[in-house]
């Protein structure tokens, strides 16, 4: 969740909406003219790029726009005691210009590691053993020389080679040191905790709808991590987390049954490695797929990962967010999972 004043909390229910947008093609944000938007927060193992989106600008700013080199960022707010409190929603570097016969314009775009997944290696890259927060900023250093560190935790990784994708690499050093690692909606790189089980940061209450889609694609109720092999004669490390909640839709014991997802990982050295690791992919796997109707204000400061309390006949469930839209006008569809921890 990004941080927000208790009067921007209370001005969603029924405050001044203020939006803004800003275009960078040379270090400085300018401010344009902003007509429309729709951008999509997302996160998960195989998501390139967390925030994706399109953003329209009014007639004007043609000259501004170059699809090589300029990233665009769209802020949401309200009037709070009179001065704007905005919140950025998505910040894209631009891929598509479409400009319309009327001279507006409609980007298209994606956060910059849709930039590191293009930069992919030209030979072998070789990590050597070490820290693995270091290798990340080493893997990261073709597209950015400045990243955040928000991590409490490191891990030492082995001595590695990759081929191919680079941000590939990135997600198994990062899956190695149980982190995460993404562009935030301000546009600027983190290193991060994986975000653990815990209270609800927010209850949802009032017009709210449920969309339940009901599947079994894509889910997970044990997953197994086993890392590399130190001998011939080793057995390599291993570790496992298992839905063991009773009271989860996906209980191991339950009528769902056992769904085992095995995940190799030649950086994973140790059994509590891969057991972190386990029960950091288990977390994004169990759990009933919903989709959250929001009928109010969207809550445009909410990030994937938040954990939310949905009112819903006098009962509050508890959801984990996996996706969060952003638009001009319109109802927020959260794209939730619904879990249980009682």
């Amino acid at each position: 969740m990004l941080s927000v004043s208790t009067g921007f909390l209370s001005a969603r229910l029924g405050g001044t909406r203020v939006r803004r947008a800003y275009v960078d093609t040379s270090g400085a944000w300018v401010e344009v003219p902003l007509a429309d938007y729709r951008t999509t927060a997302s996160r998960g193992d195989q998501v390139v790029s967390r925030y994706s989106g399109t953003v329209t600008l009014a007639p004007g700013v043609a000259d501004l726009i170059d699809e090589h080199r300029t990233r665009v960022q769209v802020r949401s707010g309200f009037l709070v005691g009179g001065v704007e409190e905005l919140c950025p929603v998505g910040t894209l570097v631009v891929d598509d210009v479409d400009e319309s016969h009327r001279g507006d314009l409609t980007l298209t775009g994606y956060s910059d590691e849709l930039l590191v997944e293009r930069a992919a290696f030209r030979a072998p890259y070789v990590v050597d053993a070490g820290s693995a927060i270091l290798a990340i900023q080493a893997l990261l250093a073709p597209v950015t020389s400045s990243v955040t560190v928000r991590a409490t935790r490191d891990a030492q990784v082995p001595f590695s080679v990759f081929e191919g994708s680079r941000w590939a690499a990135v997600r198994q050093v990062a899956q190695a040191a149980d982190v995460e690692v993404y562009v935030g909606p301000d546009g600027l790189w983190y290193i991060d905790d994986t975000p653990t089980d815990g209270l609800p940061i927010l209850t949802i209450s009032g017009k709210v709808a449920h969309r339940v889609r009901r599947t079994r694609r894509g889910v997970s109720n044990v997953v197994v991590v086993v890392g590399d092999r130190a001998g011939i004669d080793t057995a390599p490390p291993r570790g496992e987390a298992t839905d063991d909640n009773i009271y989860s839709s996906t209980y191991v014991g339950g009528l769902f049954g056992t769904a085992v997802e095995v995940v190799n990982n030649p950086l994973m050295t140790t059994d509590d490695m891969c057991r972190k690791a386990a029960q950091t992919m288990l977390r994004s796997r169990i759990g009933r797929a919903r989709q959250v109707t929001v009928e109010s204000v969207p809550c445009d400061f909410l990030e994937p990962g938040d954990r939310i309390g949905v009112e819903v006949d006098g009962a509050v469930e508890t959801h984990t967010i996996d996706t969060v839209p952003h638009s001009w006008a319109g109802a927020q569809v959260l794209e939730t999972r619904e879990t249980r921890s009682a």
